[in-house]
């Protein structure tokens, strides 16, 4: 029976979608055990280990509880952070490094066939930057470099950065989509490298 229910990543015109068949039906397949929403097979699908079905638009909630945990920062961000994610807190603690997470949560860019992966390695994450420095944003900023806590690669830092890359990836900045403040600062705090890509023509490499 078709019409009894809609997910609600279509419903909302989602930037980016899990890579699936062209032909695959987008009616629901499954109700998300963290916002209880429901998905189909483009922005929703069960996880290998745990069998448990999540949208794609809780995954971010689930990066940042990780990075947190790991960080054993207690700050004011970082505790709201943990009851955001609510129940599913110990579930997302086994999201402990971006490699292993982009193997089962790919996602590809509905416009021009980009993928997760590929927007992860190529942006530069700065939570330094003068973009950042917005009113209102002062305390989250900070926190947000407290569980950072160090500017070399670590895997709380590596976390944030791919919550961010994902939050850029599913709603640009030109979107109009209600986002939680440390997720509107890890989006900012985001820079592509794709204006300084080298491209091979004519023999000569130019930028």
């Amino acid at each position: 029976m078709d019409g009894f229910a809609i997910c609600q990543s279509c419903a909302g015109s989602l930037a980016a979608h899990i890579p699936v068949a062209r032909d695959t039906s987008r009616n629901p397949v499954g109700c998300c055990i963290r916002c209880q929403s429901f998905a189909c097979r483009f922005h929703g699908k069960r996880e290998s280990r745990s069998q448990r079905f999540r949208c794609v638009e809780c995954l971010p909630a689930a990066l940042l509880y990780s990075a947190v945990a790991y960080s054993g920062s207690e700050n004011e961000l970082a505790k709201a952070i943990i009851v955001r994610q609510g129940g599913g807190g110990q579930n997302a603690f086994e999201i402990c490094d971006p490699k292993s997470f982009l193997e089962e949560h790919e996602l590809v860019r509905v416009q021009t066939g980009e993928t997760l992966s590929e927007f992860y390695q190529r942006s530069e994450f700065n939570l330094y930057r003068v973009e950042l420095d917005q009113p209102g944003w002062e305390r989250t900023v900070r926190d947000l470099r407290r569980i950072q806590f160090r500017l070399e690669s670590t895997r709380q830092r590596d976390l944030l950065k791919l919550a961010g890359s994902y939050i850029a990836f599913m709603y640009p900045l030109e979107s109009q989509a209600a986002l939680p403040q440390d997720m509107q600062v890890l989006r900012s705090s985001l820079l592509s490298n794709c204006a300084g890509v080298l491209e091979q023509v004519d023999g000569l490499l130019v930028i």
